[in-house]
Formats: C-alpha cells, structure tokens, sequence
C-alpha cells in the first residue's frame, strides 16, 4: 500500500497488536522505517498511537514491530511504503491559516 504526503507533517500511525485469545498484549510498540527505529510506544489496552518526527522527502518503508509479553509472541506489521514530497518551507504552511 502506498501513501502520499509532505514532509511538514509529522506522520500518525493508529497500532492494534492482536494477541493470543483472552490476553492483552502490553509492552511497546516500535515505528521502523528500513532499519531505523522511527519512535516506539506504550500499548494500552493492545493499542497505541506512533507520531513520527517530520520526514525527509522520499520513499520510505515503515513496519510496526511488537516484542511480544509473557502471554503473546513477537509481531510485525507488512510494510506500508510512503512517499513524503518535499513541499513549500515549513513555515509557509502555518501561514496560510492566518489569511
């Protein structure tokens, strides 16, 4: 799957880890882009919510990773190929919300 966006805005990834049947998968999540770890969070509830940093612009080729618990085995997500463009500076956008 491939996804379009600019590299002013962070990027929001929603994580659901379905664990083992009865048992709430906790730990943390990791954000990877190729090999480079991106951000991680705490689960809630299975759950997390991973905001990246703003990106260079390019193809990029993020995975979800969960080291797994006592009840639930390691996961990782397919990969979800991005590209970010490269838009007008930064600063242009928060402008244009005061005209």
């Amino acid at each position: 799957m491939a996804k379009a966006s600019t590299s002013c805005m962070p990027q929001r990834f929603n994580v659901t880890v379905a664990g083992t049947p009865g048992m709430v998968p906790t730990g943390t999540v990791q954000l990877t882009d190729g090999s480079r770890t991106v951000t991680s969070a705490k689960l809630v509830k299975g759950k997390a919510i991973l905001i990246s940093p703003r990106l260079p612009a390019g193809t990029h080729s993020f995975t979800t990773q969960y080291g797994g618990d006592a009840h639930n085995p390691p996961a990782a997500s397919p990969a979800l190929v991005e590209t970010i463009a490269q838009s007008v500076p930064c600063n242009q956008h928060l402008d244009r919300g005061k005209r």
